[in-house]
């Protein structure tokens, strides 16, 4: 609880949480869905049977999080009808959702590819977004810091 509410004040301080209410709103249902996505596959993977942990993720990774995916590209499509040329989950430029989509594909390091393979503007919303040119310094600076959590 207390992380999502530090996120939510940097994001109010960042501009990172959309101009009115509404694009405040679809940000935070983003983002509660993120967490969602996110806090079923730790569960997942804190299980102590490697097989069990291997079977439940696999299918996760085949059916729930794609699913969960479909969902998430259905506000950006719906975003983009509404902010052409624009690849942003809300409104017109990155929000705090947009950064926690990032960071979750980043979560799912060698089965990203595989897990977006049936939403294709989430595709094009991982590069638009992973190459804005700050973001784009940090991870390149950081991605030996990060872990792959799929190691047994």
């Amino acid at each position: 609880a207390q992380s999502n509410a530090i996120e939510r004040y940097l994001a109010d301080k960042l501009n990172l949480n959309g101009k009115n209410d509404l694009e405040k709103a679809k940000i935070d249902m983003c983002c509660e869905h993120i967490l969602d996505l996110r806090t079923f596959l730790s569960e997942i993977l804190r299980k102590a049977d490697c097989d069990e942990k291997r079977k439940e993720l696999d299918r996760a990774l085949t059916i729930t999080i794609p699913h969960g995916f479909k969902m998430i590209e259905k506000l950006l499509e719906s975003n983009i009808r509404e902010n052409p040329n624009t690849y942003f989950i809300v409104g017109n430029e990155a929000s705090r959702a947009d950064l926690k989509l990032i960071a979750l594909y980043d979560w799912l390091r060698d089965r990203r590819d595989e897990v977006l393979a049936h939403t294709p503007l989430l595709i094009v919303h991982y590069e638009k977004i992973r190459n804005l040119p700050k973001l784009k310094e940090y991870l390149d600076k950081t991605k030996n810091e990060r872990i792959n959590l799929f190691i047994n």
